[in-house]
């Protein structure tokens, strides 16, 4: 009893004061707190994206835009007409003689060359009719010269900024009747005289071209001539009814006395033009041979009636498949990368159907090639006269194909 009292009456030992820091537990209580919303945050939007669907990147479509140069838009669907067995479309060719003009024109001369669209001549004769006879005789003549200035007035502005007549080279791709060929009005300001009387454009047109030697040329470079085409041959002459009249609208005004004078230009067809084997290829000749034109134009000297072109491009050459991968390459390196791998994955779904295989390939080729007249059809006296457009043989495989 007396050690217990003494155990109660000792002091008892006391333990040292926890000191406290405030500053650091608000801190931690703060970011405990914050740690429990990011968990939260993290966790609903596992959840939401858990629940909500995964958005994929669009597929590639035939009308997405490929590429934008100037004035001329490609789809990724114009493609198409670099492949095996297809023919070019307009945008294809729009857009290569564009690019030809900055990259192989001298940069001194670039300005004096003027390239329309594809579509201009299609507007100009528009509802004229492929096969009707528009040059000779008066009736006739004056039938083109009316469609001519009625479809006139659709593509007068199309030359609001350029001044025709100072030009140069003025470029005209023409697609008719599924068949394309270029032509090419050198100079057309040498057409320009005083207005003396003597030159009747009227009487001229009936009577078409009647001078001994022209002061210019309109070059037509076809690499499949058709000389039973009558609008084919008159070609020249809508190109010459349309300077006249362009004259006439910019000039009308000047009252300086001068005129155009149609018979100061003539038509030229250089002999011995390489000629396409089929009928699918006529894009690429002209694209080839308007790349050699602008590349190295002929001198005046070598602009006259009956001249070859081997005069012009000793050597020439031309090798179709290398135009179509000549082509493709030139408008992959203008298109953006991210654009090409889109159309890349576009072109890989649409291969089976734009290259086909080699069976087909055979039996395209068999249904294309030329074939010699049998000799019943050889001994009639009237023969019936295929047309450029139609296949060797209606009847051969895949003739269907080219309709």
């Amino acid at each position: 009893e007396d050690e217990e009292e003494e155990e109660e009456s000792a002091p008892k030992k006391t333990s040292p004061p926890e000191i406290v820091d405030l500053d650091s537990s608000g801190d931690e209580e703060e970011e405990e707190k914050d740690n429990k919303e990011d968990a939260t945050a993290a966790a609903a939007d596992a959840a939401t994206t858990a629940a909500a669907p995964v958005k994929k990147k669009p597929s590639p479509k035939a009308k997405d835009l490929l590429l934008q140069y100037k004035s001329t838009s490609l789809h990724f669907d114009d493609m198409k007409g670099l492949f095996f067995d297809e023919m070019v479309n307009d945008s294809i060719v729009d857009l290569y003689l564009m690019i030809l003009k900055d990259e192989t024109v001298k940069q001194e001369t670039r300005d004096k060359v003027h390239i329309f669209s594809c579509f201009f001549f299609k507007r100009l004769t528009d509802s004229m009719v492929s096969g009707q006879n528009y040059r000779s005789g008066d009736k006739a003549a004056a039938f083109r010269y009316t469609s001519v200035e009625r479809n006139y007035s659709a593509i007068m502005n199309w030359t609001k900024r350029v001044d025709l007549f100072k030009m140069d080279y003025v470029i005209i791709p023409v697609v008719d009747d599924l068949h394309w060929y270029i032509i090419i009005v050198i100079k057309p300001g040498r057409c320009v005289v005083p207005a003396n009387g003597e030159t009747d454009n009227v009487k001229a047109r009936r009577k078409g071209f009647n001078r001994g030697e022209p002061a210019t040329y309109a070059v037509v470079l076809d690499s499949l001539y058709d000389a039973s085409d009558p609008k084919r041959q008159c070609s020249v002459d809508i190109i010459r009814d349309y300077l006249e009249m362009e004259y006439k609208r910019k000039k009308a005004n000047a009252e300086d006395g001068m005129m155009f004078d149609r018979t100061r230009m003539g038509m030229l067809r250089p002999k011995g033009l390489p000629q396409q084997t089929n009928f699918l290829d006529c894009g690429f000749f002209l694209l080839k041979y308007i790349e050699t034109f602008m590349g190295n134009p002929p001198s005046d000297n070598m602009l006259r009636k009956g001249v070859r072109w081997m005069q012009w491009y000793d050597g020439f050459e031309i090798t179709v498949r290398y135009m179509r991968e000549l082509v493709y390459k030139t408008i992959q390196k203008k298109t953006d990368k991210e654009v090409w791998k889109a159309y890349q994955i576009f072109e890989e779904a649409k291969r089976d159907e734009w290259e086909p295989s080699r069976k087909n390939k055979e039996r395209l080729h068999y249904a294309k090639r030329r074939r010699c007249m049998s000799a019943e059809v050889a001994s009639r006296k009237e023969r019936r006269v295929r047309h450029h457009s139609e296949p060797a043989s209606l009847t051969a495989p895949m003739a269907s194909h080219f309709h």
